[in-house]
């Protein structure tokens, strides 16, 4: 008889992007760093900041300021096991 094994895992990470730690981050008139909110889009996808200033402008890449892992990255011990999909308690 021939079973299924699984171990189910929940990983938590923070990540965040403070402008003022960021070299190149764009600056208003009066020298302040711009906020992304006046950006005309941005989005974070594979642990990058994109963000694109102007319509026809460029898309700039931002890595991570600082990180945070939670709980749920120490793979020794996993969150809940399941045998053919049963829960073992």
């Amino acid at each position: 008889m021939s079973q299924t094994i699984e171990a189910e895992y929940h990983v938590t990470t923070t990540q965040f992007w403070e402008p003022k730690h960021i070299e190149g981050w764009p600056t208003d008139k009066e020298g302040a760093l711009r906020d992304v909110k006046s950006a005309y889009n941005f989005w974070i996808k594979w642990g990058l900041l994109h963000v694109k200033w102007h319509k026809d402008g460029h898309v700039f890449e931002y890595e991570p300021t600082a990180e945070e892992h939670g709980q749920g990255d120490d793979h020794k011990w996993p969150d809940a096991e399941y045998v053919d999909g049963e829960r073992l308690d």
